[in-house]
């Protein structure tokens, strides 16, 4: 059972998990120097996990203080809005995965910026997103993708002029999951990564039609016929911005 918080915490961190047994401890135990301060908690949903890394949350959820940790059959989407509905924080830091290895240097250089100049925003940062709770109340929070749901969720902020991006802060301090370049989970993974992305507003001429020589791409187009659509209209403006990589929504210094 998650413990109740027994102050309102500022910043919350939320997580997601399925099936990340290698990778689950070390990743969640990285962002333990920001746990011990009440001011950080850490929303973590499992869903229903099989390879005993739910188990490991729990010992965590005993262990560490602030962390919080629920079991939900969910997707990605599902998984990240049920964190955010459950956190108790003004401002959420999402994107987090448990195959890496966070700093906590960076994560709070990261929001000192984001307070200086993307406040209010939904600021995108080189692993992970940081935000305003009443931002992603407005917004409607995260939709019911397998992949690409935070992607939907800053397009849908590029669409309300709330989108912000600065890829020069680095929260990621090494990934702990590598994939054979040949291997069916790799080929897996990157179908559903263009189905998930033909559903939100991707098209081939984003970029340049190179994805037609991809057959996952192919693959994925036809999976999205199949599912609902989030299709966002100014898709291909947020997409030229955010593959630039150049910062954007930077508001002066108040």
């Amino acid at each position: 059972m998650a413990k109740l918080s027994i102050n309102h915490s500022r910043y919350s961190l939320c997580i997601t998990n399925y099936n990340s047994y290698p990778h689950v401890k070390d990743s969640v135990q990285s962002i333990q120097p920001l746990l011990s301060n009440h001011e950080y908690e850490a929303v973590i949903i499992d869903n229903c996990s099989t390879d005993g890394s739910f188990e490991i949350l729990q010992e965590l959820e005993e262990s560490m203080p602030n962390v919080h940790v629920y079991k939900e059959r969910c997707n990605r989407g599902q998984g990240r809005d049920l964190a955010f509905r459950k956190s108790s924080s003004d401002y959420l830091i999402t994107n987090i995965d448990v195959d890496v290895i966070y700093d906590c240097a960076f994560i709070k250089t990261a929001i000192e910026q984001y307070h200086r100049y993307y406040e209010g925003r939904i600021l995108s940062i080189y692993g992970a997103m940081i935000m305003a709770r009443a931002a992603v109340q407005e917004l409607g929070g995260w939709k019911s993708l397998d992949r690409h749901e935070d992607t939907e969720l800053a397009v849908n902020a590029f669409e309300h002029n709330m989108h912000a991006q600065d890829l020069s802060l680095n929260v990621v301090k090494r990934h702990l999951k590598s994939l054979p370049r040949y291997s069916v989970r790799r080929y897996r993974d990157s179908t559903l990564h263009y189905r998930d992305y033909f559903r939100i507003g991707y098209g081939f001429s984003d970029n340049g039609f190179r994805d037609l020589k991809h057959p996952t791409a192919l693959a994925g187009k036809l999976l999205s016929l199949t599912k609902k659509k989030y299709r966002h209209e100014q898709f291909s403006s947020f997409y030229r911005i955010w593959t630039s990589g150049t910062a954007f929504g930077k508001t002066l210094e108040t």
